[in-house]
């Protein structure tokens, strides 16, 4: 399906009653060198011959067309809920599409009858929007020491009200062109740092292994499409056809504050690199990178974290699509607005 290099898995077990006592997965040993120990020997050409190939990779994740969202499995493994590939695209019927699997949401096999419901697959935008929601509200109820946080964190009672609010969103943006053309089920390495790279001896521009993917999942593309972690872009940052550029009062500043401002502008030209690469590679993923506003993103992230976030960054979330809906690029109405006086009171 791609051309991204993994290593072979050796030997695999997901039932923890085997003889080992626990789940396991054995892979060969990655050729090459990770990428953080040599990426203080490349030069800029180097590096950003590099960065080319990594969102060439990433545009080939994502040119892949899936039906739901969800996790894959191996189709002999999957649970009963479990959605096929179209037969063009899995001749072999090997695979299929079933419950998520990460840190913070147990689905498929290590599920519980309550964590299933909202494990998924899921359809389309908004069913993955609600279940999301209604994780935040079971962990929510199912946090013993929430309410120990103090009163910036938020009492149990005030979490679930925000996550009903949040709940009258999701339908709204889901229904939103916006968001039905970048919300497709989409695949993408969500971890892609320098020590899940490894690279040619002697070609460090040449990337022959790529390893992390246990909890990658299928997803809609605004919340998947991002930069890996190490050409995330400096503050003011500007995306589209803009060349980043010292300051206009460079020669001015001291040894120090140059120093800064050049590794900072570093960083923004690698940034600008995979940008413009992705553009070229997958231009639905360029757009969902860079046309998505970031609070409609963090929203259906932040559903499910308030437990562990805080009841303010959702809270901050919902006011801001609230005051600032045709801004952000969405049609319609706001589901909900809020008076002066509420929105004094958040400030407080």
């Amino acid at each position: 399906m791609t051309s991204i290099p993994v290593p072979d898995v050796l030997a695999w077990s997901s039932d923890p009653s085997n003889p080992v006592g626990a789940e396991y997965m054995i892979l060969e040993k990655c050729p090459g060198r990770q990428l953080h120990t040599v990426w203080g020997e490349m030069d800029e050409l180097r590096r950003f011959e590099l960065v080319k190939t990594i969102a060439d990779f990433d545009g080939q994740l994502a040119s892949t067309e899936f039906p739901v969202n969800g996790s894959l499995y191996l189709r002999t493994f999957g649970p009963q809920n479990s959605v096929a590939f179209n037969t063009s695209k899995d001749p072999q019927g090997v695979f299929c599409i079933g419950p998520v699997f990460n840190d913070s949401w147990l689905g498929g096999i290590n599920s519980t009858r309550e964590t299933e419901m909202e494990a998924g697959p899921w359809s389309d935008l908004c069913a993955f929007g609600l279940a999301r929601a209604r994780q935040g509200a079971w962990h929510v109820k199912n946090t013993e020491y929430l309410g120990a946080r103090g009163p910036h964190f938020g009492s149990p009672d005030s979490h679930l009200q925000l996550l009903e609010v949040a709940i009258k969103f999701i339908p709204v943006l889901a229904a939103t062109p916006l968001l039905q053309r970048y919300g497709r089920p989409t695949l993408w390495h969500t971890d892609l740092h320098m020590g899940n790279m490894f690279v040619s001896e002697k070609d460090l521009t040449k990337i022959v292994s790529v390893i992390d993917w246990q909890f990658i999942s299928i997803l809609p593309r605004f919340t998947q499409a991002r930069w890996p972690e190490f050409l995330t872009p400096p503050e003011g940052y500007e995306t589209g056809p803009i060349e980043p550029q010292l300051p206009a009062d460079f020669e001015e500043m001291d040894p120090d504050e140059q120093a800064y401002e050049v590794s900072q502008k570093d960083q923004a030209l690698q940034a600008k690199c995979y940008e413009v690469a992705l553009g070229r590679c997958h231009r639905d993923s360029y757009l969902a990178l860079t046309g998505i506003h970031d609070t409609i993103r963090r929203l259906f992230v932040l559903c499910e974290r308030t437990y562990k976030d805080g009841i303010v960054p959702l809270r901050d979330c919902l006011i801001e699509l609230s005051c600032n809906w045709e801004q952000i690029g969405l049609t319609g109405r706001p589901p909900l607005t809020l008076s002066k006086e509420e929105l004094a009171t958040h400030e407080v």
